[in-house]
Order: structure tokens, then sequence, then C-alpha cells
């Protein structure tokens, strides 16, 4: 991915998902990289799809397999036992 990353300098930042970062991407342009939670990143991208306001190229292989997993969407409420906090996680 490194060498995907250099190859797309300016344009390919590497993802990086912290389970406990909370609101705004942590942006690094010197290392083009960019932390965020995976969940609201998740909500935020589908959101974004089903509000058109992005829209995705003519149908082919690709944006059909993109289209499949924008139909995985499922997500569970889960619990921490010891804490007792609760957070919303995507599952498989």
């Amino acid at each position: 991915m490194q060498a995907f990353s250099e190859k797309h300098r300016g344009k390919v930042f590497l993802n990086f998902y912290r389970e406990f970062h909370r609101g705004l991407y942590r942006w690094d342009e010197q290392n083009r990289t960019v932390v965020c939670n995976r969940t609201e990143s998740l909500d935020a991208s589908h959101h974004e799809i089903m509000t058109a306001q992005v829209i995705l190229p003519t149908q082919c292989d690709i944006t059909r397999l993109f289209a499949e997993h924008l139909h995985n969407t499922a997500k569970k409420l889960e619990e921490d036992e010891e804490t007792g906090s609760k957070r919303y996680v995507y599952v498989k």
C-alpha cells in the first residue's frame, strides 16, 4: 500500500481506523495518512451515497461490486461488560 500511495502522491492517503477516535478525521499531509473511527466513516460515506451527494459511474463490474458492498450495512449495539459503555459496530 505504501508503494501505491507513493506512486499517487498527493492523491492517495493510507487510512488507519482507531476504535476510540471521535470527531474530525486526523489528516497527516507529510506521511499521507488519515486516522478516523471506522463506524463514523462508514456512516458518513453511506449517507453520501444514499443522498446522492456522490454519483457512481455507469454500471460496470467494479460499480456492481461496490454496490454489493453498500448493501452490507448491518450494525449491532455492543456493550462493554466492564464499563457498561455502548457503541454501534458494523458486522459482516
